[in-house]
Order: structure tokens, then sequence, then C-alpha cells
């Protein structure tokens, strides 16, 4: 597989409780990877190896194949039974089975989409997202609302209020909606 730029890795679960969480999903026929920690997931389309096979893979076999790579390199890495990197070395590819359950995201989607005839998209800068979460004051808890209508600008306020009045503003980036293209 040729690991994906974005690190697909960073949204697995830590929680051990979680084990089927703590690992990024590997679907061979559907050319994608699937990351989850239960509260948001990503699915990133991949180019399978001949010779991969669908199951779990441990988030270090992303990071080894990125590190051997290099900054110039093309991280790939087969996965069948073993993770085979590009300079010989290999590793097991999961602690889990192969069959491990992990959260059905095709059913998440596809009950997102249904629930309007025309999903709704919002556009924005993550960077400043970040950047008003944290300038609205809202301690050490991460949490924020976005308050938003039609194209107008969204109001960012503390999720948890404690009498604090704060908020931010951000502006919406105008882009033609991207849903149903490939």
């Amino acid at each position: 597989m040729l690991i994906p730029n974005g690190k697909v890795e960073g949204v697995v679960s830590d929680e051990v409780t979680r084990f089927s969480l703590t690992e990024i999903r590997y679907d061979v026929e559907g050319k994608r990877v699937i990351a989850s920690d239960g509260k948001m997931a990503v699915v990133v389309p991949v180019e399978p190896e001949e010779g991969d096979a669908t199951g779990m893979v441990n988030p270090d076999v992303f990071r080894r194949a990125r590190k051997i790579a290099g900054k110039r390199g093309t991280p790939r890495v087969t996965l069948n039974g073993n993770a085979t990197f590009t300079n010989g070395e290999t590793c097991p590819r999961s602690s889990l089975e192969p069959e491990t359950r992990f959260p059905d995201i095709d059913a998440v989607t596809q009950s997102a989409i249904e629930a309007g005839e025309k999903p709704s998209a919002v556009c924005l800068d993550a960077e400043l997202l970040i950047t008003l979460a944290k300038a609205v004051g809202n301690g050490d808890d991460c949490r924020i609302e976005l308050w938003f209508n039609g194209d107008g600008a969204m109001l960012v306020k503390p999720y948890v209020n404690r009498g604090v009045n704060s908020y931010g503003v951000l502006m919406p980036i105008k882009t033609k909606p991207s849903y149903g293209r490939e």
C-alpha cells in the first residue's frame, strides 16, 4: 500500500479497552484505510500492493514506513500476513485478529447523507478554528460549539460556558459543493 500523506494514525483511540479502535482498518477491495477513535472517523483512499489483504494494521506500521522512506521517498508497505517495508524489514501487521469488529463506516456515512435530501457542507480553515477555540478561553476543555445558519459567519463559543461569554467569529470559505465528485 502506498501510505497516505494524511496522518490517519492520529485518529485511532489510545484507550486500551477499545482495542478494535486502536488500529487502522485496511479495506483492500474498497482501496481505503479507515481509522476511528469512537468520536471521529477518517476514510482515506489508498493504492493497494499486489498480495495485500484486508484487515487491521497497527498505526506504528504507518509511522515506520514514513521513517524508512525519509522526506523525499515514497512510503510503501506490503500488508499480507506481515508488514513488509521497502527496505526488506518485516514486522507483524497487527496484534488483532484480521476480522476484528470495526465500526461500519458506510452505514454511518449513509445515515448522515439520508438525513437531508442535499447534505450541508461548511468549508473552514481548521487552523483558524483551533486559534479561535483557544482564544475563547475555555480552560482545559477543548470542546467548542459552532453556531451557524446559511452562508453567514459562524460563531465559535466555549462548549462549557462557566460564565464566560466570549465568542469568536469564523468566516466560511466559498467553494463549490464537492459531494458526489470523485
